[in-house]
């Protein structure tokens, strides 16, 4: 509980709010000074500070002699000293907390950068420059988590490896832009016919390979031949030429769960050479 009030100065500011000072007399002798913002209803809003100062707007007075602080007045400038130094400090704190938050920003804002510029980093990593499917390193990664995936719930995948049939006459006769062009359309034809849960990638030169989860080898001849039949009805243009091209596939679906998947990989690549074999522009599903 607070000891009694022996004296109180209100501070008329003019403004909305006036600070007063009580001086209270406590039990072991010594005075207690306390000042607070009061608004113009009585209310006390805020309690500035608590501390052992004489009276600001009627003159200094000498209130109690207490040992721990000044036993005499004090001069009239120290209030204002004491003001000024508040001043000083809260506009510190205040151009501080800017500053911080300044910098903040700033390395939030780079940190978003750097998020971006890895993300980047990361797609270029896993993405073949020209035909933007997949590359070979990023598809085999994926295999691999499929063969897991499969593994765990005992469930199976496809894998369908397509060659342009003849394509290096195309390099030969139309140039490696010509042949550039047909990598891109094909890619695009793969990418447009396979499902959203399907992977497409380059497997290497004029070599595609799909993945197809939680798919068997006769779903993935399926896919793989309406993959054909649309390259095989599209018109190429190239240095005011038109061709058609042609696609051969193997297929292999995974052999039970203790099959390796580069087994599988194998499997579909034999079933490939055999669509070469006989007469191309053919799906073959290995045995």
């Amino acid at each position: 509980m607070r000891s009694p009030v022996i004296h109180r100065t209100t501070l008329h500011s003019g403004g909305a709010t006036s600070p007063t000072v009580e001086l209270y007399q406590r039990a072991n002798g010594r005075c207690r000074l306390w000042a607070y913002w009061f608004d113009q209803d009585g209310q006390q809003s805020e309690t500035i500070a608590s501390f052992h100062e004489p009276n600001w707007a009627n003159g200094f007075i000498s209130l109690c002699r207490d040992p721990l602080f000044h036993t005499e007045p004090l001069p009239k400038s120290y209030v204002l000293r004491f003001m000024i130094t508040y001043a000083i400090i809260m506009s510190m704190t205040y151009a501080y907390e800017i500053v911080r938050q300044y910098y903040q920003d700033m390395m939030e804002l780079k940190h978003d950068l750097l998020m971006k510029e890895k993300e980047k980093l990361s797609i270029l990593a896993r993405t073949d420059y020209l035909t933007k499917l997949s590359n070979r390193q990023y598809i085999t990664e994926l295999i691999a988590y499929e063969r897991g995936r499969a593994k765990r719930s005992n469930k199976s995948y496809s894998i369908a490896i397509g060659d342009i049939d003849n394509f290096k006459a195309v390099n030969d006769s139309y140039g490696h832009d010509c042949g550039d062009m047909v990598l891109k359309k094909i890619a695009d034809i793969m990418r447009s016919t396979v499902r959203h849960q399907d992977y497409v990638a380059r497997w290497g030169g004029e070599e595609f390979l799909l993945l197809l989860p939680e798919t068997d080898s006769i779903g993935a001849r399926t896919v793989a031949e309406k993959i054909r039949a649309d390259v095989e009805n599209v018109s190429f243009q190239c240095l005011g030429s038109s061709f058609s091209i042609t696609m051969s596939f193997g297929v292999s679906q995974l052999h039970g769960i203790a099959e390796d998947m580069q087994e599988t990989i194998k499997n579909a690549d034999r079933a490939l050479y055999r669509a070469k074999n006989a007469g191309k522009n053919i799906v073959i599903i290995d045995d």
